[in-house]
C-alpha cells in the first residue's frame, strides 16, 4: 500500500473542510436533511457496487435500505 501524495492529501482536506463547517453554516434542520441525503447516497452507491460491479443479486442487502 502506497502513501498518499501531498496533492491527494490536500484534495481530501479541501473536500472534508466544508463538511466540518456544516453545523455552523446551516440550521439544524437543514444539516439533518443534508446528512440523511448523504446517507442515502452512500447506500445507493453501495447497492450499485454490489449489484452492478460485483454481479451479486442478493436481496438480503435491501433489507437494510
Amino acid at each position: 500500500m502506497r502513501r498518499p501524495s501531498s496533492t491527494e492529501a490536500l484534495a481530501a482536506l479541501l473536500l472534508l473542510l466544508p463538511l466540518l463547517a456544516v453545523p455552523w453554516a446551516f440550521k439544524p434542520y437543514t444539516a439533518n436533511v443534508l446528512a440523511v441525503y448523504m446517507i442515502y447516497g452512500i447506500l445507493a452507491l453501495s447497492l450499485s457496487l454490489i449489484w452492478g460491479y460485483a454481479g451479486i443479486m442478493s436481496f438480503g442487502q435491501t433489507a437494510f435500505f
